[in-house]
């Protein structure tokens, strides 16, 4: 009887296209050498240029149609920001480029695809923006870069299906969430050549904090100021 009833229930599950007990699919394969080392890279750099803390799931790496998948990154906020929430939080980041891409000497990336981004932006009078404190950070390298610093070409940038939580806390805390528009971008120097990694990422952040309306003046069409306006009372602009 107890032999039968299993049987049935396994029957079910194929039928409805449930796993069945104890036939689990296979387990995501541990990552490998590249796939680890391409990990530790990511974190390792961009926590050095944010001046943060800076986490990733894993890295996937399929060499046949040099595609690397980066899984939940994490950004953690700069210090005297909410550190149980992070400051950038993506669900993936797709790389189009030969898989040893991490670690040439003049890196060129095809595209690369952010997608699942959710950018907390804090705002309040004691500390200033977070997210304009990362940028500040990844700005700080000043001077001519040495010739054989690594310099990054990406040839097509996206950040799709992005949402901005614009939270101030001048008098009273509020949060508006923002939809951000798909944004395109291309990141060479002004001759065609590369960016370093610090310069890359002052220009993706600067982008964001104009869409968002933190760098630009305050008028119509700026969530940021508006939001800034109503935390004093003051309405909306039209």
């Amino acid at each position: 009887m107890k032999r039968n009833a299993c049987a049935a229930l396994v029957c079910l599950s194929f039928v409805m296209g449930l796993p069945c007990p104890g036939m689990e699919g296979p387990a995501d394969p541990p990552p490998t050498p590249l796939e680890t080392g391409a990990k530790i890279a990511v974190e390792t750099v961009l926590s050095f240029v944010l001046e943060t803390r800076v986490t990733a799931e894993r890295v996937r790496l399929d060499a046949d149609t040099e595609r690397f998948e980066l899984l939940n990154l994490r950004i953690a906020n700069p210090k005297a920001f909410d550190s149980e929430t992070p400051a950038i939080a993506v669900k993936r980041i797709l790389l189009e480029a030969p898989p040893d891409v991490l670690f040439a000497p003049d890196p060129v990336v095809r595209v690369v695809e952010v997608s699942g981004a959710v950018i907390n932006a804090d705002a309040d009078l004691r500390h200033g923006i977070n997210l304009k404190k990362l940028l500040d950070s990844a700005a700080r390298f000043k001077g001519p870069k040495p010739d054989d610093q690594k310099k990054w070409v990406i040839e097509k940038g996206l950040l799709r299906e992005s949402v901005v939580n614009l939270t101030t806390e001048l008098l009273v805390q509020q949060t508006r969430e923002y939809k951000l528009k798909p944004i395109e971008m291309t990141l060479k120097d002004k001759d065609g050549g590369g960016l370093t990694a610090d310069q890359a990422i002052s220009r993706v952040l600067r982008r964001i904090l104009d869409e968002i309306g933190a760098l630009g003046a305050e008028g119509s069409g700026n969530p940021l100021a508006d939001l800034l306006r109503g935390s004093v009372g003051l309405p909306e602009r039209p």
